[in-house]
């Protein structure tokens, strides 16, 4: 199913301030002048960034690419949440993923503390990943990685995963 609205900003415009909507042509008959405005809009600047930008996510078939290297972190994250007790929920859709990390998959209980170690050692690894809540970690990367890089990223997030665990089930 198809959505009705669809607001864009931030890497539209690859940094530059911009905003805007999409929407289906009878949906947009249905507004009146002025309903969907944005303070980000119309900016010439900006604009030239959004159609430079929309032209290398084609040129460059990053959708496809976040498509199949999704596919590959979902597959890894899964196997993950397989093997280790404290991945509970995995999800995501394209290259925006991620994991709930919890304290036993039985009880779904928080483990924020082991999310935070998760995140600060991964960093101190060379490996950014961030927040969703407060026991989710999520792993956006670039849409134009490689298979290679991918692999190497969700291997020192394995290698952390492993590590916390064990620690985990000693306490």
């Amino acid at each position: 199913m198809a959505p009705d609205v669809i607001s864009v900003a931030k890497g539209i415009a690859s940094g530059l301030p911009l905003g805007g909507i999409v929407a289906r042509a009878e949906v947009m008959k249905s507004w009146k002048a002025g309903q969907h405005a944005s303070t980000f809009g119309a900016n010439p600047v900006a604009v030239a960034a959004a159609l430079a930008t929309l032209e290398v996510i084609r040129s460059e078939q990053l959708l496809e690419n976040a498509t199949r290297m999704g596919r590959v972190a979902m597959e890894r994250l899964t196997e993950m949440r397989d093997k280790y007790e404290i991945v509970g929920d995995v999800r995501g859709l394209g290259l925006f993923v991620g994991a709930e990390i919890v304290k036993s998959k039985k009880t779904k209980e928080r483990a924020e503390a082991a999310a935070r170690e998760i995140i600060e050692r991964c960093f101190k690894n060379g490996l950014v990943v961030i927040t969703a809540g407060r026991n989710s970690i999520r792993v956006i990367p670039p849409l134009n990685i490689t298979e290679e890089e991918l692999e190497e990223g969700l291997s020192i997030l394995e290698d952390v995963i492993a590590d916390v665990n064990r620690n985990v089930a000693e306490t």
